[in-house]
């Protein structure tokens, strides 16, 4: 099962406001037109997409996806442009079978020697639920399964030069949405162009303007060289500079797209501040040398390399799916910490704060789950210390503790209007989607549960709930994945090799729920939960 670790902002923050579900009155769609020429150096095509689009990084494990656009998210919500909903343009390559020599055979194998490989038995479902495809055809079955038998192909020309082109253009519906493929192959590559649109909007408002499109599309040699990875191999296991050039090649054909290095992440992002990127860089890397692995030492060897994408804007963040309401999240799945900067209803200043907060917070749960292991720890602890941390303040090397505002004003609130808070012995027992219901109050408790037990009481006792609690949780999942009953799982037992694949195992799930209760009833043995329920309000009510 796929676990995504989030911040929210619904709730949240007094100024923010999101988008209501509700329509609003549709207006005139503006004029259609191409836009400039999109020239992808390092993969050698280029194409004219229609005027307003932007380019969209893949998705980690994409590999065969050489471009991405969709109309810029901003224009749509300023214009209420409708037709331009679930539009997209994807572009993709594949080695032609006979363009292969008998040199990058050799390369190949050798890829295969040292990169984690993909079980056999599981390659043909892999192909279609995760869209790695070995060929073109593959590609549009797996991708638009039947989309031969619900069309009549017609030929399409483009190109130019030497490099002319002649392939197939094919016309068929997919669920809501009408899909236009132009497929194309040469001596040494096979490439797809697929443009969608809302099945009802496609034939007055985009048909005309694809075609074009379509036809406008080049190939030509490429500059540089952009990492492939081997067929067969998990992405998700690379070490070192290999997972870097992994990671970078996913931005290969996004324009506006770039990296920045450091010592264990990767940044990727879209956003002109390069000042600001490699600020986040640095202290990134601090807090997790002089806070994080203070706090919680690492069980396994941390060699990992992490994801961190920074998007320039929330529209470009919600595009990419970042969850409606949340500011940042972390996919285990897709081994990506993702936020954005330039937060709306804000100062530049505020926004940065913002920004900053968020990392620390996410890149909690990313540290712990290298660290560590996949523990899914009770949100009260594992939410309230992403908060605790989001409140950290760093300046060069320092690194130092403050409340954190978000949740703070948020109690505040609260306890204003004369509503009472959730007993501890409650709170300290919910499941994640217990505590993601009414989840404004349960964040900000969980904060303040973790700061006041971390920086306030003076209460030895009280002190040692949170490393009581996260030690037995450590020590036992450890132990229990060691005798292979469980593989880093929260529902099942895991395929390996195949990242988000799970087999389901009741009695393994089962088991873990019986170490997380008994990690709580450790971490509060002996404890009066009425007397702490008395201080901890006491404090509450005064913190400022």
């Amino acid at each position: 099962m796929h676990r995504i670790r989030l911040i929210a902002l619904a709730a949240l923050l007094p100024s923010f406001v999101l988008v209501g579900a509700t329509p609003g009155p549709e207006t005139p769609i503006p004029a259609r037109k191409l836009g400039k020429t999109q020239k992808i150096k390092k993969y050698g095509y280029s194409i004219r997409i229609p005027d307003r689009w932007t380019a969209v990084p893949n998705q980690p494990g994409e590999t065969k996806v050489v471009g991405k656009w969709e109309p810029d998210p901003k224009e749509v919500e300023k214009k209420w442009d409708v037709a331009s909903y679930g539009c997209e343009l994807t572009v993709v390559r594949f080695a032609a079978t006979s363009a292969v020599t008998g040199q990058q055979k050799e390369e190949e194998e050798e890829k295969k020697k040292d990169e984690p490989k993909i079980p056999d038995e599981l390659r043909k479902f892999m192909g279609k639920k995760f869209g790695k495809a070995k060929t073109l055809e593959g590609y549009l079955e797996s991708n638009y399964e039947g989309a031969r038998k619900r069309c009549l192909p017609k030929t399409i020309k483009a190109g130019s030069g030497k490099r002319k082109l002649q392939g197939e253009l094919l016309e068929f519906t997919k669920g809501s949405s009408y899909v236009v493929a132009a497929l194309f192959e040469e001596t040494d590559w096979h490439w797809g162009v697929f443009y969608e649109a809302r099945e009802d909007y496609y034939v007055k408002e985009w048909k005309k303007l694809y075609g074009k499109s379509l036809k406008s599309f080049r190939v030509f040699e490429p500059e540089g060289k952009v990492y492939s990875v081997a067929d067969g191999v998990d992405t998700k296991s690379l070490k070192g500079d290999k997972k870097r050039e992994a990671i970078k090649a996913g931005i290969a054909g996004s324009p506006g797209w770039w990296a920045h290095d450091t010592k264990n992440y990767v940044f990727l992002t879209n956003t002109k501040k390069k000042s600001l990127i490699s600020q986040l860089g640095k202290e990134i890397e601090t807090i997790r040398a002089k806070v994080y692995e203070k706090y919680f030492p690492p069980t396994n060897t941390v060699d990992a390399i992490c994801i961190v994408r920074v998007f320039s804007d929330e529209s470009e963040y919600y595009q990419y799916g970042g969850p409606r309401g949340s500011a940042g999240y972390w996919s285990s799945a897709k081994e990506e910490l993702v936020l954005f900067d330039g937060f709306s209803g804000v100062s530049k200043v505020k926004s940065v704060k913002f920004t900053k907060s968020v990392m620390y917070h996410e890149a909690f749960h990313q540290y712990i789950y290298y660290a560590v292991g996949d523990l899914a720890p009770h949100s009260w602890f594992n939410e309230g210390h992403g908060d605790f941390f989001a409140g950290m303040s760093v300046k060069g090397s320092n690194v130092s503790f403050k409340k954190f505002s978000w949740r703070v004003n948020y109690l505040k609130r609260h306890l204003s209007l004369r509503k009472n808070l959730i007993p501890i012995r409650s709170l300290v027992r919910l499941p994640q989607r217990e505590y993601y219901s009414n989840a404004g109050l349960k964040y900000a408790q969980g904060w303040a549960l973790i700061y006041y037990l971390r920086k306030v009481t003076k209460n030895k006792e009280w002190r040692a709930i949170p490393d009581r609690y996260f030690k037995h949780l450590r020590d036992n999942l450890a132990a229990f994945k060691k005798s292979g009953k469980d593989k880093d799982d929260d529902s099942g037992e895991g395929v390996p090799g195949i990242p988000g694949v799970k087999v389901s195992s009741f009695v393994d799930r089962e088991k873990v729920d019986e170490i997380l209760e008994a990690a709580v009833d450790k971490g509060f043995e002996g404890v009066d939960y009425e007397k702490l329920d008395a201080a901890f309000l006491k404090w509450v009510k005064a913190v400022r």
